[in-house]
């Protein structure tokens, strides 16, 4: 007994000292990406960017939603070896994923000129990326929920550090070039795109011989309902203020404040690294 459980300690501290790696790498990415943006762009542009940032942070809420349902039902069926349930799983969420994805798109899209008078911002473009990227996000997150809940952290990591390297080297290539502040969001959308064929293949291998089977949703639909406003009301406290600052303020002001805020809040994200270990452990009974 103290041996199972000295083992299922040392098993969560690697796993954890995975994620430890990995957050540093992707904060050091984000923290060079806004530091070299804030360089390059200049304080009014860079305000612009960040309040985009900040549009797709809080859109994202949702990506915390998929993540921990995808995770939680997929260390369930991993762990009792119901891998034709699994593969369904991820069917079943990709598919809904990319349906209801694209209408809320759509939506999103014929309401982008009213959305750049309210923020101040000249032209759609980088609010239509900032859509794109959402959209393309959500389907990342059902890919990392997947590789969360089997409890492959290392390619969950090698997926979310690529991908911030990745979005730091062309953000900076783009703007180089000429782009501005559409070339720093295609950059992300970029990134999630590698970062999507990255993450498919160790789950092709895992269940592509696999055939689904149907099993029960209803249980999976009542427990999304209080991890989305846990979610969405974690969220809004991270981001609300960015948009209402580029509202309010000027550009240069919005972009000091932003600059500020990438400092202040960094405490917020560098101290979860433990979370996406201990979650799929717990759920699978460590």
């Amino acid at each position: 007994m103290v041996i199972e459980e000295h083992s299922n300690d040392s098993g969560l501290l690697k796993s954890g000292s995975i994620f430890l790696v990995g957050s540093a790498v992707v904060a050091i990415s984000n923290y060079l990406y806004h530091l070299s943006m804030g360089r390059m762009l200049g304080p009014g542009e860079y305000g612009v960017l960040a309040s985009l940032f900040a549009l797709i942070y809080l859109a994202l809420f949702s990506n915390n939603v998929f993540v921990l349902v995808v995770s939680k039902y997929a260390a369930e069926f991993h762990s009792d070896n119901k891998h034709c349930f699994l593969k369904r799983l991820i069917q079943k969420a990709l598919k809904k994923v990319l349906a209801y994805g694209a209408v809320f798109l759509i939506i999103y899209i014929l309401f982008t000129p009213y959305i750049a008078r309210f923020m101040n911002i000249e032209g759609t473009k980088g609010l239509v990326i900032v859509g794109i990227t959402v959209y393309l996000s959500l389907i990342s997150t059902v890919v990392l929920g997947s590789l969360n809940g089997m409890q492959k952290f290392w390619w969950q990591n090698i997926v979310n550090s690529g991908s911030a390297l990745l979005k730091l080297l062309l953000a900076v290539l783009f703007v180089y070039l000429g782009f501005g502040v559409n070339g720093a969001l295609i950059a992300i959308a970029l990134s999630v795109v590698v970062g999507i064929i990255i993450g498919i293949y160790p789950l092709s291998e895992s269940l592509g011989n696999i055939e689904g089977k149907d099993f029960d949703a209803q249980r999976i639909y009542k427990y999304a309902m209080p991890v989305f406003f846990a979610s969405l009301l974690s969220m809004m406290i991270i981001t609300s203020d960015q948009v209402l600052v580029k509202h309010y303020f000027s550009a240069d002001d919005s972009g000091n404040y932003a600059a500020a805020g990438v400092i202040a809040k960094a405490i917020w994200f560098v101290s979860a690294f433990m979370t996406p270990a201990l979650f799929p452990k717990v759920v699978a009974g460590i």
